[in-house]
């Protein structure tokens, strides 16, 4: 009898050990959503020839944030801008430069208030974005933005602030949250950028 308790006990603590790693390792979500967002984006185009259209063979991405929120939102960015004539190829970098010397989307989510149980999730967040196709970011750091454009070729440089406040119900994993933000943040900033 004692050893069936223990078999028993044994089945049950391996089935939440195996449902607590699969919430914190897999990428999956049922959930239903609340999310409020507002974005304010400034941008400025300097060239001669106000007829060019921007087209770049590569764009360099740099994304702060959080480890997860991180790799969501890069692999995000990346599907939805990759191949497009102003962008181009994505390549994702590691520091974060003034200068690239080639385009670059610069993307800084602020240290973040997000809150996960397999059940119940809830963010705060704040996002900066700056993009200069000349790969001059350097006005991310005035405010208002200091645009500054050199030569005559078309350059186009972006500014903005994003903040996004979501409430979730459901079975959510936290990888699976952290998609789910992703994919709201990378939509909105590329409906922005495509917007301009």
């Amino acid at each position: 009898m004692k050893q069936k308790f223990w078999i028993g006990a044994s089945l049950i603590v391996l089935v939440i050990l195996l449902a607590g790693s699969a919430l914190i390792l897999a990428s999956f979500s049922s959930m239903t959503s609340r999310l409020e967002s507002s974005s304010q984006l400034a941008t400025s185009t300097g060239s001669q020839n106000t007829l060019t259209q921007l087209k770049n063979p590569e764009t360099t991405l740099y994304v702060s944030a959080n480890s997860r929120l991180k790799s969501a939102l890069q692999a995000e960015l990346t599907r939805l801008l990759q191949g497009r004539p102003e962008f181009g190829q994505i390549r994702v970098i590691e520091s974060a430069p003034d200068q690239a010397g080639l385009p670059l989307l610069w993307i800084e989510v602020e240290p973040n208030d997000i809150l996960w149980t397999p059940f119940y999730a809830r963010a705060a967040l704040k996002v900066n974005v700056g993009y200069a196709s000349d790969g001059d970011v350097s006005f991310r750091q005035t405010t208002p933005a200091e645009f500054k454009h050199t030569g005559d070729q078309l350059t186009v440089k972006r500014s903005g602030s994003y903040a996004f406040s979501d409430a979730s119900w459901g079975l959510i994993s936290n990888p699976g949250y952290m998609d789910y933000l992703g994919r709201v943040i990378a939509g909105a900033i590329v409906a922005d950028l495509q917007a301009q």
